[in-house]
């Protein structure tokens, strides 16, 4: 085993070597030990060098749309966890249960029960609805419109919690 230096330079055979033994099924922690590599760098090098099928089918990753639509199709009821990790490609038994307990500490606001909750009262009363209704549906089209931003031109637009300011 080697002791890692920083700065140290893989010649391309050994970055092949690498690559190909990950590939092949050795985890990357062991993969940094054996080759007495850090752990980003062999990561790079996966990306960089990797073949297109292993590289594609590492991760599937899910953008907060799709997450709030698996989310939902649970609560509902028309979906289990295990048809989520088929349909969608999850690898990771506690990925979307970890998704469900943080979904209950969110407000997100869902139009469509929103309806429901809301009794159907004077005409003063309904037109505070009808504005509501239209700002969460103003909410909605921004925080998806920041999804897709933060997706495509891959940037973090939302704020940190606990972000100093």
């Amino acid at each position: 085993m080697e002791l890692r230096q920083k700065g140290k330079q893989f010649s391309k055979r050994i970055i092949r070597q690498a690559v190909e033994a990950v590939e092949s099924g050795l985890s990357r922690a062991e993969a940094c030990q054996k080759y007495g590599m850090a752990y980003v760098t062999l990561c790079g090098w996966i990306k960089r060098y990797g073949s297109k099928d292993f590289v594609d089918n590492v991760r599937t990753k899910i953008n907060s749309h799709q997450k709030r639509l698996v989310i939902k199709s649970i609560q509902e009821g028309r979906m289990t966890i295990a048809e989520a990790n088929v349909a969608y490609n999850i690898k990771g038994g506690d990925t979307i249960r970890k998704w469900l307990r943080d979904s209950k500490k969110d407000s997100y606001v869902d139009i469509d029960s929103n309806e429901s909750i809301m009794p159907t009262l004077n005409n003063s009363t309904q037109d505070l609805q009808l504005a509501l209704r239209q700002a969460n549906l103003k909410v909605l089209a921004l925080e998806t419109m920041i999804d897709v931003a933060e997706e495509e031109l891959r940037i973090k637009i939302r704020k940190k919690s606990g972000a100093k300011q």
